[in-house]
C-alpha cells in the first residue's frame, strides 16, 4: 500500500507509458499524480518464444524502456523518477488473446470464452531514475456464462470489444457475461492495482523515506534551543516581565 507515501510520490516525476484510459483511471483513483506518455513500442514479440507471463512482462518492460529512454534524451534536465509500463492479455487453452484485429476475430474470441473459464494475465514493469527495472505479473481466473451468437453480435455492435484484450470489458457492458472471478478484479480491468502498490513500495524503498523524514525531525528537535521558541516560560522572547502590582490599603 502507498496511501501514507502519496505526498512523497507526488513530488516525483512519474510517467504512465500507456494510453489506456482504464490504467489512467485506476492510478487516478488512488490519488497518484502522473503524466501519460503512450509508448510507441510496436508490441510485435513472437508469442511462440514466451510463456504468457513472460510475454506480458517483456511487453511491459519494452513499453516502459521506450518512454524512459525517449524522455531522458529529450528532457535531460527533467528525467523521470519512475516510468510504469503494463500489458494485459487473456489466455484460453494456452493461447494468448490480445485486442481483436477485426469483427470476425472478436466473434471468435467471445465464442471461445462462452461458458468457460479463462485467465487474465497482466505484466507490469517499473523503471527508476537509475534505470533499474522491476517486473511482476498477476493472474486472475474469469468464468463466463453461456453467451449466444445473437448476444455476441449485439455486444460487438457496441464497439466495446475492439480495444480490449480478449474482446471484452468486465467493468462495462460485458460484466453481464461473467459468473465470477478468482483473484484481483482490477487485474481484469487492465492493471493489478493492489500488487502494484506493494511492489512499488518495495522497489522505491518507501519505508526508508519515512525513516529518513522521522530522523530529520528528531534531530531538529534535539538541536532546538529554548530561545528558538516564540514563547518561553510563558512570555515572548525579549519581552519584559509584567510589573508586580503593589498592594494598597484603599
Amino acid at each position: 500500500m502507498i496511501i501514507d507515501k502519496l505526498k512523497y510520490l507526488n513530488s516525483l516525476r512519474i510517467i504512465l507509458a500507456s494510453g489506456s484510459p482504464r490504467r489512467k483511471a485506476l492510478l487516478t483513483q488512488i490519488n497518484m499524480k502522473f503524466e501519460v506518455i503512450p509508448s510507441t513500442f510496436p508490441e510485435d514479440l513472437d508469442k511462440s518464444k514466451y510463456t504468457p507471463s513472460q510475454y506480458v512482462e517483456e511487453n511491459a518492460k519494452q513499453k516502459a524502456l521506450q518512454v524512459f529512454e525517449s524522455e531522458c534524451k529529450e528532457n535531460e534536465s527533467n528525467k523521470p523518477d519512475l516510468v510504469i509500463g503494463s500489458d494485459t492479455v487473456v489466455v484460453f487453452n494456452d493461447k494468448i488473446l490480445e485486442k481483436p484485429k477485426d469483427v470476425n476475430n472478436a466473434k471468435e474470441m467471445l465464442t471461445s470464452l462462452s461458458n468457460a473459464t479463462h485467465t487474465v494475465v497482466s505484466g507490469v514493469a517499473l523503471i527508476n531514475k537509475n534505470k533499474d527495472i522491476h517486473k511482476f505479473v498477476q493472474t486472475t481466473k474469469v468464468k463466463f456464462g453461456k453467451i449466444t451468437p445473437q448476444m455476441i453480435d449485439s455486444y460487438i455492435d457496441t464497439k466495446e470489444p475492439m480495444d480490449k484484450a480478449g474482446g471484452y470489458g468486465m467493468q462495462a457492458i460485458a460484466g453481464q457475461f461473467i459468473i465470477g472471478i478468482e483473484g484481483c478484479y482490477f487485474n481484469v480491468v487492465g492493471f493489478p492495482l493492489q500488487l502494484f502498490c506493494n511492489e512499488l513500495r518495495t522497489f522505491l524503498k518507501l519505508d526508508d523515506v519515512k525513516s529518513a523524514a522521522k530522523e530529520t525531525k528528531t534531530d531538529e528537535n534535539e538541536n532546538k534551543k529554548p530561545e528558538d521558541d516564540e514563547m518561553y516560560n510563558g512570555k515572548k522572547i525579549g519581552e519584559e516581565p509584567p510589573a508586580k502590582k503593589q498592594r494598597t490599603n484603599e
